[in-house]
């Protein structure tokens, strides 16, 4: 998979944000205007977590750093991961990908 240049941001959906609870390293998220229910991995929990606290769009370095913040994989083994979590949740409605080049 080709690495992202720092130029796209990932914030989430506003839906996504309606109803959700974690459990260990585990989310659920239920969208409540199509009343999907979602279970995230740890990765994708984590991802989760750091752009739900983030007041911006963070971009796959500011995330892999902030992953790694939080457990001990290093930041190296963590791009691929986070960069294939991030296309899975913004197919499901969850995240979405912003192009920061015109900001």
């Amino acid at each position: 998979m080709p690495h992202e240049s720092g130029r796209t941001a990932w914030s989430l959906l506003r839906s996504a944000e309606d109803q959700w609870r974690c459990w260990d390293d585990e989310i659920v998220i239920r969208i409540a205007a199509t009343g999907d229910t979602h279970h995230l991995g740890p990765v994708s929990t984590g991802i989760f977590q750091v752009l739900h606290r983030s007041s911006a769009p963070l971009g796959v370095p500011e995330l892999v750093e902030a992953m790694a913040s939080l457990g001990t994989d290093d930041a190296h083994s963590l791009r691929d991961p986070i960069e294939a979590a991030l296309l899975e949740l913004e197919r499901i409605g969850i995240a979405r990908r912003l192009d920061m080049t015109a900001q």
